[in-house]
Formats: structure tokens, C-alpha cells, sequence
């Protein structure tokens, strides 16, 4: 199912479920499903607020794990979901 079509309560059960899963690639997929929707419509407030808790989680763990600040993080995340 194309994630773009789904309703808010759908796309809110999947984006949770990854979200749970705890896994790196699951939360870049959160991001980037988020930030298409974003560039169809407006974000309903709590999918602005996942994507953007969503956000600070990878710069932190990209922080963290490379030994960067976080505006370097920050761009390399950016350019992640650029490329998705």
C-alpha cells in the first residue's frame, strides 16, 4: 500500500510500529515518509511532531555514534533523506 494514501490513522499504526521497532533504518523510513507526505500537504500536528522528534532522535544517534556536533549531524541526515 502506497504510504501517501494512507489515512492519518493508518499512517500514524505503521509509523508507530516502526517507531517501536527501535531500529535506525526503521526511524530514516519514518523520516522520509514524513517528509514526502510534507511536501504534498500540510502535516496534520502530530505528524509534525513525530517527524520532528523523529529528526532530533537520528542526529543524536548520528552525534553520538560518529563523534560529531549536531549541526553536522543534522546535514548528514539531511542529505540521507535527500537521497531516499
Amino acid at each position: 500500500m502506497e504510504f501517501l494514501s494512507l489515512n492519518f490513522r493508518e499512517r500514524n499504526a505503521i509509523n508507530s510500529k516502526k517507531l517501536k521497532s527501535g531500529t535506525l533504518v526503521d526511524c530514516l523510513e519514518v523520516v522520509c515518509n514524513l517528509t514526502e507526505l510534507k511536501k504534498q500537504h500540510d502535516l496534520s500536528s502530530r505528524d509534525k511532531e513525530m517527524l520532528q522528534k523523529t529528526k532530533m532522535f537520528l542526529i543524536d544517534e548520528i552525534s553520538e555514534s560518529k563523534n560529531l556536533p549536531n549541526d553536522k549531524a543534522k546535514y548528514i541526515l539531511n542529505m540521507a533523506i535527500k537521497v531516499q
